[in-house]
């Protein structure tokens, strides 16, 4: 692991490019909805149903990290929220309406949430999937 001098955050790379400052929770929830941010709270809730995290706040998402990051919530909308999953090999589902592959290790699979019932036992079955791969 590595830890930026500057802000403290931790990174499974050396010199991981990021933006340092002083970022929470609530500054990134500050322009939410209460109705986004329940969905931010269970979506939240769902991740610490696989296991525990660490928090990894940044200038525009909030990331939830083991020991590599494996969830994102990277827009706070209306009425909803979007982000992605990350996992090692490119998971079909109709839960994710892209993929993308930054990179030969993993895949980013990126979901918008806009109801309470889009948390069922297959969207938690993804959620194990990446928590098993933040690992």
């Amino acid at each position: 692991m590595w830890t930026c001098p500057e802000c403290g955050r931790q990174f499974t790379r050396r010199n991981q490019s990021h933006s340092c400052g002083e970022y929470s929770v609530d500054t990134f929830l500050v322009k939410a909805t209460p109705e986004s941010k329940a969905l931010y709270e269970r979506f939240t809730s769902e991740l610490r149903g696989a296991g525990t995290f660490d928090l990894a706040p940044a200038k525009r998402q909030m990331g939830f990290q083991r020991r590599r990051i494996f969830a994102v919530v990277s827009g706070i909308g209306k009425d909803h929220i979007r982000g992605h999953l990350v996992i090692g090999k490119p998971v079909k589902s109709r839960k994710f309406h892209r993929l993308s592959h930054p990179c030969d290790l993993y895949v980013w699979h990126h979901f918008r949430i806009d109801s309470e019932e889009f948390f069922d036992e297959e969207f938690s079955d993804l959620v194990r999937m990446a928590y098993e791969f933040g690992k």
